[in-house]
């Protein structure tokens, strides 16, 4: 089915759009086109606003003198819609329920119309993004640290690491450049008086790094005051050693994500993951020993084939492991990932079975913690951070949130400003995605961002 929008209000038509490919994930949403199958038009009056989707009407009044919310709702309404989030497009749920000071969950459910199990997640992750903000101080940032590389791409991914050269041709610059925008950058924060309230090395795939590149990287920060919350992605469990996992602990790192993101198998084979549910375990295993204050282990809702049965058997594994940190993220159709150029995606009844039994389980025993969204996630459904013992990630929270300036090194990071009396972003800055361009261009955006730090440090 073609819907066509008919729409003149350009400041409108974001978020009507949006809602429109959510009601509709597996049809056609077109602005003003021709030779639809229905077409949705709507009219603004003082008080109220009217939707018409084919041969339906329905008006309903202005709420919280929003019109892009009341049109919303119209919209929600005339279709007959019935997603769990209501009317809400946006991938921070949080900042919806931190609106409310009390009733969180009657007012998301009556004014958003989100139902009340994902309401009830909504509310207990904003009380803990206002509890991390509030033990803030004013100085206080995130270091993000990019490693763009993997030893393979996995299926259901869209990150650019298709290179011209095989990674291992360019690792050695990469890091290299890498090094020297560090040092500039944590010059740049100790003279605009800065101090790091976390720091996390992600990529791609950290622990691709050889030994030596790794503790060359861990020494070039041990140079500075480190942080205790000081978190590494060691997520493909075919890179990981118990070497690199003693030396990642001999250099501070509290936090390790050793993420399987499914204990099948035939679906690991599927969906292009170089390890075995084995190499997951023995990983664990080894960071465990070691003794890291924390370990995340991510799971994914509908990856390739996987049945209901196939994601409980994951997810009862993992907590048969009793990790600090849980994350469970639903499969996303992004455009440029191998899964969705196969068509390869589950129905969306049994996603949301999938995370159905995730909050079963996990609730009793974990806290959720943070929750966002994608547009392209299936039945733009979440991804939640779940964690106890009040080990939550702070980086998750100020990267997801916006709660806390973050700053960016390496290709493809983006930093964001964040000022500090009324929690908004008010500056960003994106470095180029490809690595060889990012290199041959650091003599130019390391003074860039140098003077983009210097020149705003002061409303942070």
């Amino acid at each position: 089915m073609v819907i066509s929008l008919k729409n003149e209000v350009e400041r409108y038509r974001y978020g009507i759009y949006h809602l429109l490919k959510m009601i509709f994930p597996y049809d056609v949403v077109v602005v003003n086109g021709e030779n639809s199958d229905v077409e949705l038009s709507y009219a603004v009056g003082k008080s109220s606003v009217t939707v018409f989707f084919g041969e339906k009407v329905h008006e309903e009044p202005i709420i919280r003198d929003d019109v892009l919310l009341s049109l919303k709702r119209a919209v929600y309404r005339v279709t007959g819609a019935t997603l769990p989030f209501g009317v809400l497009t946006g991938v921070r749920p949080s900042q919806t329920a931190l609106k409310f000071d009390t009733d969180v969950v009657k007012n998301l459910e009556e004014v958003y119309l989100v139902s009340s199990q994902k309401g009830e997640i909504m509310e207990r992750c904003a009380k803990r993004v206002r509890a991390v903000q509030n033990r803030l101080s004013k100085k206080q940032i995130s270091l993000y640290i990019h490693i763009p590389f993997c030893p393979s791409r996995c299926k259901y991914c869209s990150f650019t690491l298709a290179y011209l050269k095989p990674y291992s041709q360019l690792i050695d610059g990469y890091l290299e450049a890498l090094l020297t925008e560090l040092s500039g950058v944590l010059q740049t924060v100790s003279e605009c008086d800065l101090q790091l309230a976390s720091v996390y090395i992600g990529g791609g795939t950290p622990t691709v790094l050889t030994e030596q590149q790794l503790r060359r990287l861990l020494e070039k920060l041990a140079a500075f005051p480190m942080p205790k919350e000081f978190s590494v992605e060691a997520g493909r469990a075919d890179t990981v050693t118990e070497e690199k996992l003693r030396l990642m602990k001999e250099y501070g790192v509290s936090r390790v994500s050793i993420n399987p993101q499914t204990l099948n198998q035939k679906t690991l084979e599927l969906i292009g993951r170089r390890h075995s549910v084995e190499d997951f375990y023995r990983a664990y295993d080894w960071a465990k020993k070691i003794g890291f204050d924390t370990i995340n282990t991510d799971l994914i809702a509908g990856l390739g084939e996987e049945t209901y049965s196939d994601f409980t058997h994951s997810l009862d594994g993992i907590l048969s492991l009793s990790p600090e940190h849980i994350t469970v993220h639903t499969l996303c159709n992004k455009r440029t990932s191998a899964l969705v150029e196969q068509g390869d995606v589950h129905k969306a009844e049994e996603v949301g079975k999938m995370l159905r039994y995730t909050y079963e389980k996990l609730m009793p025993l974990y806290e959720p913690y943070y929750i966002y969204r994608q547009k392209e996630a299936i039945s733009s459904l979440e991804n939640v951070g779940f964690m106890k013992n009040n080990q939550e990630c702070m980086y998750n929270i100020f990267m997801m949130e916006e709660a806390s300036s973050v700053i960016a090194v390496g290709a493809g990071g983006t930093s964001k400003l964040i000022d500090f009396t009324d929690k908004k972003p008010f500056a960003k800055l994106r470095t180029d995605k490809q690595p060889e361009r990012y290199m041959r261009d650091l003599a130019l955006t390391l003074p860039k961002k140098q003077a983009f730090m210097m020149e705003n440090c002061h409303r942070i």
